[in-house]
């Protein structure tokens, strides 16, 4: 990394997850971040999407969120989980 850019890298806990927010900043003024999530498969998804939803809004415009949540998104597949309903959206 260059010398003109600073990083901060932060530990998130979510339930049923693990996530890290890596921030570059140049100049002092935010140039981008980084957020990568893990849910583990056995969480309850409803309390990881209520944390995830409030832990989304306070990342910056400029961010880029990566990472394994453990859903199945095929439109194809049924659920019985209401909770995931939206994010198939």
């Amino acid at each position: 990394m260059s010398d003109e850019y600073e990083a901060s890298v932060a530990g998130i806990w979510l339930t049923g997850a693990e996530a890290m927010v890596v921030r570059i900043n140049r100049s002092g003024r935010p140039v981008y971040s980084v957020s990568v999530v893990y849910r583990t498969p056995s969480g309850v998804p409803s309390a990881f999407l209520a944390e995830l939803d409030a832990f989304l809004p306070l990342l910056p415009s400029n961010s880029i969120v990566v990472g394994d949540l453990n859903f199945d998104l095929n439109p194809n597949n049924e659920t019985d989980d209401p909770t995931l309903v939206y994010m198939k959206k």
